[in-house]
This record gives structure tokens, C-alpha cells and sequence, in this order.
């Protein structure tokens, strides 16, 4: 697939999205694949979901605010990631500029 896309536009970048439940194994396919296009001379990047929630204090007002909407509570459900972070960034990796920042959040 991406040697076709390559192929077809050389200076295009192409986005491959991988969704599954929690724990089936997303981070092991990911470096894999970075892995392989590494060993095929292709540049790869990769950003998770989980990189582009809100700020911890952003995620306690909005969880303040709602008090009554379960799902707002905690991080990872729909409401909780910053979706203009999310596609800034993937805009500008698939325009493929350079020196992108790829947020990684802080869990802990």
C-alpha cells in the first residue's frame, strides 16, 4: 500500500490509522512497522490517541463542569483529548513538514 501511494506520488506522505480495544497489541503492530519501513529506507512517525488528551487541569475543569456525565470524569473517552492538537499535528506530519512535535502525555 504505501509503496503504490509512493509510487503514484512520490513526495506524498501516507497515514495508516490502527483501531482496536485496549491491550490487543496497537504498540507492538506500530513498532513494527516502524521497524520495517526503517529497514526500507521509508521515514515514519508515529502518535497515539492517548498523546492528544487535554492537559490534566483541562480535563479536571471539564470533569467540574459536567459533574453529572460519567464519561467525563476520567481521560480517554469522546470530550477528553484536545481534537485541534490532534489534527494540527497530523495535518502538518501528512503535509510532511519537518521538526513536527509529536505531543507524548504524561500519564503519571
Amino acid at each position: 500500500l504505501v509503496r503504490a501511494r509512493r509510487a503514484a506520488d512520490p513526495h506524498c506522505a501516507v497515514g495508516i490509522g490502527i483501531s482496536a480495544p485496549q491491550g490487543c497489541g496497537k504498540t507492538t503492530l506500530v513498532k513494527t512497522l516502524v521497524g520495517r519501513f526503517a529497514a526500507d529506507s521509508l521515514c515514519c512517525a508515529a502518535a497515539s490517541i492517548d498523546d492528544f488528551y487535554l492537559p490534566r487541569a483541562e480535563q479536571q475543569a471539564l470533569a467540574d463542569a459536567h459533574p453529572e456525565n460519567r464519561l467525563l470524569q476520567v481521560r480517554g473517552n469522546a470530550g477528553t483529548h484536545d481534537l485541534q492538537l490532534g489534527v494540527d499535528t497530523l495535518s502538518a506530519l501528512l503535509d510532511r513538514r519537518i521538526g513536527v512535535p509529536i505531543p507524548q502525555y504524561d500519564k503519571s
